[in-house]
């Protein structure tokens, strides 16, 4: 999911996955999306009207609740990224990311992580540019912090990613 602005440029808000519901935030509501979103591979969706969910939601409670949790954790994400964008530095924000993304991938211990989005994209979903994108890698790389080969990323000093995320 991402935003433009009139100029070209582009923000990534979300990266989702299998599986992963988006536009829950209109289900209930008369507004249009507010994001844009656009696929990474081939991909399907399952479009289900406001009326019906909320029929659906009147005679299955739960899904009120599972619905609740989706958006408690998309604001979550949201004020994290602000939290980046706005207070941390390209290796801060690519340490946050790391963090992340290897804990919904595998849990704590794991320390190997294959990209599924071009550096270019991850990029744009940390608010950076591809060059200084590149100088943080190898900023990181540098101090021992981690391995880049191609996509695939090997954390070295999972305590240092942990720091520098917390801006240690």
């Amino acid at each position: 999911l991402y935003k433009s602005s009139p100029e070209g440029r582009e923000q990534t808000l979300n990266l989702l996955g299998p599986g992963d519901p988006f536009g829950m935030c209109t289900a209930f509501a008369i507004d249009s999306f507010p994001a844009n979103a656009m696929a990474l591979e081939k991909s399907g969706i399952l479009l289900i009207p406001g009326p019906v969910m909320e029929a659906i939601a009147m005679k299955e409670p739960r899904l009120l609740v599972n619905i609740i949790q989706i958006l408690s954790d998309r604001l979550r994400e949201s004020m994290s990224l602000i939290e980046s964008l706005s207070l941390k530095e390209i290796p801060q924000r690519l340490a946050s990311f790391l963090i992340h993304a290897l804990t919904r991938e595998g849990g704590q211990g794991m320390n190997q992580l294959e990209l599924t989005v071009t550096q270019r994209e991850l990029a744009k979903i940390l608010g950076a540019t591809p060059e200084a994108l590149s100088r943080g890698i190898r900023k990181m790389s540098n101090a021992g912090v981690l391995a880049v080969d191609g996509r695939s990323i090997r954390i070295l000093d999972r305590k240092a990613l942990g720091e520098l995320a917390e801006g240690d």
